[in-house]
């Protein structure tokens, strides 16, 4: 890779650093993502991780969070996209 591309890849990350992106799952089956159907556990671990959730009629789940566009690794410094 140029040092050019480097520098502007660099500047993107740096950019998207102080961004955040909403999340938003609603097709999955809730044993193979949180590992249990009680709602209460489902429920605890959601808010948890600060997501807004809401329980469809019929009984799935619509859930949400927001979360930084990159992370910055500590060690070496580097922002990488999520």
């Amino acid at each position: 890779m140029f040092k050019r591309e480097r520098v502007v890849i660099a500047a993107v990350l740096f950019t998207f650093s102080n961004t955040t992106i909403f999340v938003i799952n609603n097709d999955f089956n809730l044993i193979q993502v949180f590992f249990t159907e009680e709602r209460k556990d489902v429920e605890d671990y959601l808010e948890g991780i600060g997501a807004d959730y809401e329980w469809e009629n019929d009984g799935s789940l619509t859930f949400g969070y927001t979360r930084p566009a990159s992370v910055q690794y500590p060690v070496t410094g580097v922002y990488s996209a999520r």
